[in-house]
Formats: structure tokens, C-alpha cells, sequence
């Protein structure tokens, strides 16, 4: 955040606090592996690549406890309006979902001559880096169990009433937010270091460069206009505020697009998405339970890429009654998405094969897209859910 320091009448930036900041030093560490990564011997990408992934296994291992104590306080500390809240949620993810997906008809009949794309000619012959050790721990519950478990558990504390509950929920949720912010957000930096230099080692975004530009920059225009003009809107279109909304959440967009995983950027965008809010354990409360389900990167992208694949294929857009169709599937079924890279298209195909007339071919395809834009996908889903709590709040509040 622009840190700026009022003496006097004088008016002083704190360049120093804005170098080292956190989304400095992140976006310094991709930009320099990127630049330099050739110089650096595979050994020690490998290295580093090691260390990335223990240190995600051992997130994604205490993940569930995390998410599990977020719902729990936040639900306990629910006195009145938890089927408001929860119809609430649910049709806010359902309606951003939609709205988002039918955007996407339009952009893609604007812009059809310029992101219609052929089957790349990308070489089968893909380089890969093999981390030298990596660390793998079983986990014990899954993410959905421990939303699920702690949401129950909080609504029978705030139903029944129990006090000692309520204080257990307190004391978990305190625990959760101090190894976030004092063990977790501090190496952040070395966390992202090795999937950055892999993504510069295989080529992967060379081979997104090279072979679908045209898509790939229509893609991020709609991205950064759509966003941007929701996070706008939501601020009542004061800039400062829509400006330092969106700083809180790049520090989770940069880990989204290097580990091309939502759950791993969760415990940032949850600490990013509370200085964006008021109501800091309902924010909380929001950021796990939509982690999966409402994501805008997904939701825009998706449908760009198949719909440059169906003028390929059929040589003209779809009815729109047809396309409604998959829009409507398409919501129901980010409920099944898994958050894994490439979860969302993996479900995503039955639905296209069954709305849209997708062939196999054009499912390889898709998937073979899907996977190579998944960074970009995976950071403006979490631009997205940076925002979600946000304008839930401001209706949360008249409703109460």
C-alpha cells in the first residue's frame, strides 16, 4: 500500500516502505527469473523448485484446519440471518458467474477475426524440470470437509448458544491469522521463487506467446476491463480506493499464477481481501467457501477460448438460446470443479460437448489452451474473489 506521510504542509512518499514491499518483492523475483533464468544452473532451479513444493505440500496440509476455523468463527459469531446468508452467497456466485459467462458471448462476436485460432503447431518435445526432493504429506481432511465441518459446527454454536464453543472458535481463528502472518506471508518470496524459474525453464510462457497472442491479449483486455470496472463500481469510483483494493490482492494473484492454484493463494487472499473490508471474520467466512466456485478468470476465459474454437469448426457463432444453455450448465457445474490446475475445463468438458456440439478434437484442444493460459485464469479468479467480498458485505449490511 502507497504509504505517504503528511509534515507540515509538506507531503512525503515512503519510496523505501514502497520498494520492499511485499508485492515489490514479488513481482521483482518474476521479472528477474524470467529476464535471467538462463544464467541459473538447472541444479539450483531444481533446487528451488524442491523447496516451492514442500513448502506448498505443507500448506495444502494444514489448509483444511485453516479453512476450518474461518467458518467456524465466522458462523458462531452469527446470532441472526444464517439462510439469509446463506441463499445470499450462494446467488451472488451464481449471478457473478453467469453475468460474467455471457459477457464473454459478446467480447467474443467483437473481437471473432482477431482471436480465432488454428491448432498451434507446439512441439511435442516439452522440457521439464524435476524438482531434486519434495516433500509429500497425506492429507488428513479436505478442504470441502473442513468448510463444510466448521460451517456446521459454527451454526450449532450460534444456534445453541454455547459460549465455551465460541471462545474455542476465537482462540482457533487467532492461531490460523498468526501463522499466516508471521510464518506464512513472510516467505512468500522463496515460495514462489521455484515455480517461477520452472515456468522459465520449460518455456511455457514462450510457447503462449509464440502461438496464441492475439487470444492471449483480448483475453487480458477483458480481464483488466472487467475486473477493473467492477472494482471501480464497488468503490463508487474513487480511484485512490479502487487502486489500493487491487495492491491488497496482487501479492495472491502473483502466487495463483505461479503455482496455477487458488487453494495455495488462499491463506494472502484472504489477508488481502480484510483490509479491503470492515468485517474482517466475515470476510473470512466468504473467501474459503467461494475459493472454487466463483472464479471470473475461469468464467470469462473459458468461454473466449471455446467460442474461437467453434468458428473454427462450424464457421459462425452459436445461437444464443444454445449458448445460453452452456451458460447456465456452466454455472451449475463450477460447483463440481475441483481446485486443482486444470480442474475447472477437466469438468468443464462434458458441458461443452453437450451444449455446444464440441468434437474430441476440439476438447483436446481446449484442454491443451486451458492448461497453458491457467496462470493468467488462476490470478484474475482471485482478482475476483478479492472483490467478492466486498460487494457482499455492502448488501450483507442492508440486509441485516
Amino acid at each position: 500500500m502507497l504509504n505517504i506521510e503528511n509534515k507540515g504542509n509538506i507531503t512525503f512518499i515512503n519510496y523505501k516502505q514502497i520498494l520492499f514491499s511485499l508485492p515489490a518483492q514479488l513481482i521483482a523475483i518474476v521479472l528477474v527469473s524470467l529476464a535471467f533464468g538462463d544464467f541459473v544452473p538447472e541444479i539450483l532451479k531444481a533446487f528451488f523448485l524442491s523447496i516451492s513444493l514442500s513448502i506448498k505440500s505443507v500448506l495444502i496440509f494444514i489448509l483444511p484446519f485453516i479453512i476450518f476455523s474461518f467458518a467456524f468463527y465466522s458462523f458462531a459469531r452469527l446470532k441472526t440471518g444464517l439462510i439469509t446468508y446463506t441463499a445470499l452467497l450462494l446467488s451472488m456466485m451464481c449471478a457473478s458467474n453467469l453475468i460474467a459467462v455471457i459477457s464473454s458471448y459478446y467480447v467474443s462476436i467483437v473481437s471473432q477475426n482477431i482471436i480465432t485460432v488454428e491448432l498451434a503447431n507446439v512441439s511435442n518435445k516439452t522440457i521439464t524440470l524435476e524438482p531434486l526432493f519434495e516433500l509429500i504429506l497425506a492429507k488428513f481432511c479436505s478442504n470441502a470437509n473442513g468448510l463444510i465441518l466448521g460451517i456446521l459446527l459454527g451454526i450449532y454454536t450460534s444456534t445453541q448458544n454455547k459460549n465455551k464453543l465460541l471462545q474455542a472458535a476465537k482462540n482457533l481463528n487467532n492461531t490460523s491469522n498468526k501463522f499466516l502472518n508471521n510464518i506464512f506471508i513472510p516467505i512468500l518470496p522463496i515460495f514462489i521463487l521455484g515455480f517461477i524459474l520452472k515456468f522459465q525453464h520449460t518455456g511455457t510462457l514462450n510457447i503462449i506467446f509464440k502461438n496464441f497472442m492475439p487470444l492471449l491479449v483480448v483475453l487480458i483486455a477483458l480481464y483488466c476491463l472487467y475486473i477493473g470496472t467492477a472494482y471501480l463500481i464497488t468503490m463508487s469510483f474513487n480511484i485512490k480506493r479502487t487502486i489500493l483494493a487491487i495492491q491488497n490482492i496482487i501479492p495472491a494473484a502473483i502466487i495463483g499464477f505461479s503455482t496455477m492454484s487458488s487453494a495455495a493463494a488462499l491463506p494472502v487472499l484472504t489477508s488481502g481481501a480484510m483490509k479491503n473490508s470492515k468485517d474482517h471474520e466475515l470476510t473470512q467466512s466468504i473467501i474459503p467457501s467461494i475459493t472454487n466456485t466463483h472464479m471470473l478468470g475461469d468464467a470469462l476465459g473459458i468461454p473466449l477460448m471455446a467460442l474461437s474454437l467453434y468458428v473454427v469448426q462450424y464457421h459462425n457463432m452459436p445461437e444464443f438460446s444454445a449458448y445460453l444453455t452452456f451458460a447456465i450448465s456452466y454455472v451449475l457445474a463450477k460447483f463440481a470443479a475441483a481446485g486443482i490446475p486444470g480442474g475447472t475445463i477437466i469438468v468443464m468438458i462434458p458441458v461443452l460437448e453437450s451444449s455446444l456440439q464440441f468434437t474430441p478434437e476440439m476438447s483436446g484442444i481446449i484442454l491443451m489452451m486451458y492448461i497453458l493460459f491457467d496462470p493468467f485464469c488462476t490470478a484474475f479468479n482471485i482478482f475476483g474473489n478479492g472483490l467478492f467480498p466486498i460487494v457482499f458485505e455492502k448488501i450483507w449490511q442492508r440486509l441485516k
